[in-house]
Formats: C-alpha cells, structure tokens, sequence
C-alpha cells in the first residue's frame, strides 16, 4: 500500500510540476493564465483559475515579461526581435523563429504521459517508437500560418519539437520505470 501511495504522489507531483504561464505587467502586476496567442499587438489568453473557457487579451505594449511553464521566458521589449521585424527576411530569422515557436507552443505532453503509462506496465518498445516519430504540425501551434509556408522556419520547428519529445519521452519512460519498480516490489512477496 505505502509503495502505490508513493507512485501515485510520484505521478500527482509531475501533475504539478506541468505548472501556468505567468504574464507580468508593466505596473508589476503577475497574471497566472494558460498564454493562448501571441501576436504584434495583444496577448490571448485564458484563465484557468475561474474554470471557464472566456478568452481574455492583454496589449502587449501592457506587458513586460510573459513566463512559459516549460520555462521559457519572452519579453515584451525593443530588444525582443519578434518585436522588432514582425516578418523576418533571412533564413536566420526564420530559422529562430520556429525555434522559439516550438518551445513555447509544443509542449510534448502526449510523448511524456504514453511513455510513462507504456513503462508503468513495462512495454518499452512503446517509448522508443514514440521518440523516433517526428513531431507533426498544426496550425494551432504556430505563431503565424504564414510561416509555414518557409522552409527554414519549417525546419527548425520541426528540429526543436522533436527534442522537446524525445526530452519529454525519456522523462516518461524513467518515471514509468520507477512506478513499475514500485509496482514490482510491492507485488513480491511479504
């Protein structure tokens, strides 16, 4: 009994860990929200708190800092180069840009959680097919649709999201490994 409760705080403490965006204000006021969109003007997002699906959108002008819970950080600032030229113009540009767009709109979840429930009842191939798969796409989880349009942007969104999964897959895996020691050891014998 005592090894189930610890698994199961084991996999309630990585609920926890998963985290909310944080949007801090100008004023020095911190929003605790899920960051839905990004754009050149305003920030859409939702509340998690109140528990309704209501979109609300902040200025980025408003904004100095937008928080991820992946922890990466975007200021709002001159010095932020999406700010700067809204339609990069060399491969570079692009090529950071769906860098940046991967870390902060592909969170690799799924990878994590079907990784740790094949480990759990220890199927490993599971984990290892789910790593070597790339990633897909959607517009949802871009910046602009434009961009998909580039290859260069293309290319590292692709790049950066399946580290991201592979990252988020080997978590899982070890996780799993550790529940299904867990598991094992108090199955045995008493």
């Amino acid at each position: 009994m005592k090894t189930f409760i610890g698994c199961l705080l084991l996999v309630l403490g990585s609920l926890l860990a998963q985290g909310q965006d944080v949007i801090l204000k100008n004023n020095g006021d911190e929003l605790k929200v899920k960051v839905l969109e990004i754009n050149l003007s305003y920030i859409l997002y939702k509340l998690p708190a109140n528990g309704s699906d209501s979109v609300f959108q902040i200025g980025k002008a408003e904004v100095f800092m937008v928080s991820y819970a992946n922890g990466q950080k975007d200021v709002m600032s001159a010095s932020n180069p999406v700010a700067e030229s809204p339609a990069p113009r060399s491969p570079a540009e692009f090529t950071w840009l769906g860098r940046q767009d991967a870390r902060r709109y592909y969170s690799g979840n799924k990878a994590l959680w079907g990784s740790m429930a094949a480990s759990t009842i220890g199927f490993l191939p599971v984990p290892i097919v789910v790593a070597v798969m790339k990633p897909k796409m959607s517009h949802e989880a871009v910046s602009d649709v434009v961009l998909l349009a580039n290859p260069a942007y293309v290319r590292a969104y692709q790049k950066q999201a399946h580290r991201t999964k592979v990252g988020q897959t080997a978590l899982g895996t070890a996780l799993g490994l550790v529940c299904y020691g867990l598991l094992i050891n108090a199955a045995g014998p008493h």
